[in-house]
């Protein structure tokens, strides 16, 4: 849209890292929420909205989170002015261990 917001915010946890990405639009029917993650899905009630999607984006983060043994879920207020939808995901935090081989020297 032309006005509106998204934020982006991240927590670190001990084992997990979750994020947040909160926008400001006008949220998706409780009805919706359950199928948002199947891809070809769209909440977009206007099929020739100029905001159409092919409802596969939200699809391909879930199974790449999964993949990774993480999990998303989504949390709306369909029609209460500015108080859109957060969508989250969370992933394991890696733990980097030291090597005992050398560098590679290029």
């Amino acid at each position: 849209t032309k006005t509106g917001s998204i934020t982006i915010r991240n927590r670190t946890g001990r084992d997990t890292v979750v994020v947040e990405v909160e926008d400001t639009g006008i949220g998706v029917a409780d009805d919706k929420l359950a199928k948002i993650w199947d891809a070809f899905e769209s909440v977009d009630e206007l099929a020739d909205s100029k905001y159409a999607s092919t409802g596969l984006g939200l699809s391909l983060v879930k199974s790449l989170v999964e993949a990774h043994g993480g999990s998303c879920w989504v949390s709306s207020r369909f029609g209460v002015a500015n108080s859109g939808t957060i969508f989250s995901f969370s992933l394991p935090r890696f733990q980097a261990r030291a090597s005992s081989s050398p560098a590679l020297q290029c």
